[in-house]
């Protein structure tokens, strides 16, 4: 059985109001418990594949044909990107003013997944179960309170969610299908786009990983997507760990806007969610007189960076871009 600690739900950072029934505002790397999620554990005999996961043992189909999403985070994506159809996912309005991400359109129109709406804690139960699924699935964090009620409208199976490394994600669900080769595959292949990237790369630079908040903003480090990718391509993220220790038990620290001298002069990578209220946030933080004095912001050496593909919500195609705008940046 696999035990892992989830990401705590924080103060919302650049979304939309959710009310109380809807499921927690998106967060960009909020983790808690850092090391590696374990991957379920699965064995199949007579068209049943048994997955040891972070809810228990469930016996799910081997060959699952109407599964269902009960989470907003990259499982879904994860799913297409393995070539499997789902009928049914979690409505994310509250976070992309639109039912699922923009860069999964395409995919979705194709096969018609059905917007589920929020309920308490999860999915609405009603219209799960009105879809029929012989499988649900999705990080246990967003359904845990709910996971016995939709256990009992089919096999139900939760991810350890790895916030920090998406790539992890992809081995996690497929595992649950037998598609350990495919998820594989997917993984290698990002691996693959990295290093070819790393030589468009000529000289290392400093740079800073800021999600605008309110009234400050935060400062990540390298232990998730971006600053993982900044320091393979030849970058570094600061400050560092040993200039500044990160909050306990976080990637991060918040602090005011007069601490704008933290943001490297190379460059900076804002964490901008999509959706009207943050780009109202991002205009109020870049229009404070002690962020527009910074080196970065004054020189324009800075980019935009949507947080939800950060930890994989777009599954690899998101990867892929994030991959490209990294790399682009550096190599300006």
């Amino acid at each position: 059985t696999v035990e892992s600690s989830e990401p705590s739900p924080s103060a919302p950072a650049m979304t939309a109001d959710s009310s109380e029934t809807s499921p927690p505002p998106p967060t960009p790397i909020d983790v808690q418990d850092t090391s590696p999620p374990a991957s379920p554990s699965t064995t199949v005999s007579a068209g049943v594949r048994t997955v040891d996961h972070v809810f228990g043992s469930t016996e799910v189909p081997a060959d699952p044909q109407r599964i269902v999403v009960a989470g907003r985070r990259g499982v879904l994506s994860i799913l297409l990107d393995l070539g499997l159809e789902p009928v049914g996912a979690l409505d994310q309005s509250s976070v992309y003013d639109q039912p699922f991400h923009p860069l999964l359109d395409d995919r979705i129109e194709a096969i018609e997944i059905e917007p589920i709406a929020p309920g308490d804690s999860g999915p609405n139960l009603e219209q799960v179960a009105a879809l029929q699924p012989d499988l649900i699935i999705g990080a246990s964090v967003d359904f845990a309170d709910v996971e016995p009620l939709m256990s009992e409208i089919a096999p139900t199976v939760g991810i350890a969610y790895n916030f920090g490394d998406p790539s992890a994600n992809v081995v996690q669900v497929a595992e649950v299908f037998g598609l350990e080769e495919r998820g594989e595959e997917l993984v290698s292949e990002f691996g693959d786009a990295v290093e070819s990237a790393r030589n468009r790369v000529a000289d290392a630079r400093t740079v800073s990983l800021v999600l605008p908040l309110q009234d400050g903003f935060r400062l990540y480090r390298n232990n998730h997507l971006v600053g993982d990718l900044i320091e393979r391509l030849g970058g570094t993220v600061v400050p560092t760990e040993e200039e500044l220790p990160p909050e306990v038990g976080t990637l991060y620290n918040t602090v005011s806007l007069e601490r704008a001298d933290l943001i490297s002069s190379d460059g900076a990578i804002l964490y901008v969610n999509t959706g009207s209220e943050s780009a109202d946030l991002l205009a109020q933080f870049l229009d404070s007189p002690v962020i527009e004095n910074s080196p970065a912001i004054q020189n324009e050496a800075f980019i935009e960076i949507d947080p939800q593909l950060v930890f994989g919500t777009a599954g690899l195609t998101g990867m892929r871009l994030v991959l490209e705008q990294v790399a682009d940046f550096l190599a300006s």
